[in-house]
């Protein structure tokens, strides 16, 4: 009679459908096992609020990526229906690019106090040209202009306001080398301002030497043909039992000639090696000492070298080459 309550209840819960107890605990233990992984899921999800996204959308522009692009990798973190649209992406960047514009005519204006070195050129963006400054220690960039031309007077307008630079290093763009002369000749007016010098970039005086060791060599060449010419006159005249004394003796001066001109070009190429060679430690001396010139320094630092040491493996295989070809 103990069980009976039991008995009818487990009755009743039958025929009316009514989980049973076990059902209930079985149910219960289920419930709390999904509870347990919905939080431990959450604990791992990413918090991605709206300042996040637009953060994140920001970050991923400035660093080139499309807003197509962004989009892709916005579905990688965010369910479908969360994804934002590309208006709105675009409407963010918009906003935070004219509130960094704000901050960025701040930062000009204490930049211009410091920057006394730049290299500066053009880029394009849908063929229309974007005005570059860069400062080399730190690789600020703190020139980027959209203009409609790039004249001498845009790139003037650019560059004024840069009233501390000393050392500009550009290429040979007509357009650029205005704007540089303009700038120059309104700092002539004011006293306090300091010089600026223009220099080539490493890469295009590279290119501009090329053509003028290229000449040397071949000179050189030229002179060394005629000596060994000379040579074959002296060596016909005595094959033919001829006086060959008149013969010899130009030779000898042709000579003479020749290793005179290989040596100095030589010394040349010598000391064009070395001047690249200290360019590297040169540049680093420039853009931390109040802007001086790299060229300067590098011509400073030449003088101090010993320029009478032969650079190892050159002028000795070349003079062995020379004897070997008088013999």
């Amino acid at each position: 009679y103990t069980h009976a309550a039991r008995v009818e209840q487990a009755v009743d819960e039958l025929l009316n459908g009514t989980p049973t107890c076990q059902e209930l605990l079985a149910e219960n233990q289920r419930l709390t096992r999904e509870n347990e992984e919905l939080w431990e899921a959450f604990a791992e999800s990413v918090h991605f609020p709206e300042s996040k996204q637009q953060q994140f959308t920001v970050t991923a522009a400035s660093m080139g990526l499309s807003l197509s692009q962004v989009l892709v990798l916005q579905a990688i973190v965010l369910p479908a229906s969360q994804c934002r649209s590309r208006a709105t992406l675009g409407r963010w960047l918009t906003t935070w690019a004219a509130r960094a514009a704000e901050l960025l005519r701040v930062l000009d204006r204490a930049c211009q106090e410091l920057v006394v070195c730049l290299c500066i050129d053009e880029i394009f963006l849908s063929r229309k040209p974007v005005l570059v400054g860069v400062e080399p220690q730190s690789m600020a960039w703190v020139i980027g202009h959209k203009a409609e031309r790039r004249d001498g007077l845009t790139w003037q307008a650019a560059l004024s306001p840069w009233w501390r630079v000393e050392y500009v290093v550009a290429d040979a763009g007509s357009g650029l080398r205005k704007g540089l002369a303009l700038v120059r000749e309104e700092r002539q007016g004011d006293s306090e301002a300091p010089t600026m010098e223009v220099g080539l970039d490493v890469f295009h005086i590279k290119k501009e030497a090329l053509p003028v060791m290229i000449r040397m060599w071949q000179k050189v060449e030229s002179v060394w043909e005629k000596a060994e010419a000379a040579d074959r006159e002296v060596a016909r005249c005595r094959r033919q039992g001829q006086d060959a004394r008149k013969a010899a003796i130009h030779a000898h001066h042709a000579w003479v000639a020749a290793e005179r001109a290989f040596q100095e070009a030589e010394k040349v190429e010598a000391a064009w090696r070395r001047a690249t060679a200290l360019w590297p430690r040169a540049a680093k001396l420039a853009a931390s000492g109040a802007g001086s010139s790299v060229c300067t320094i590098a011509a400073r630092a030449f003088r101090d070298c010993r320029c009478d040491e032969e650079p190892a493996g050159c002028c000795a295989v070349s003079r062995d080459q020379l004897r070997a070809s008088r013999m």
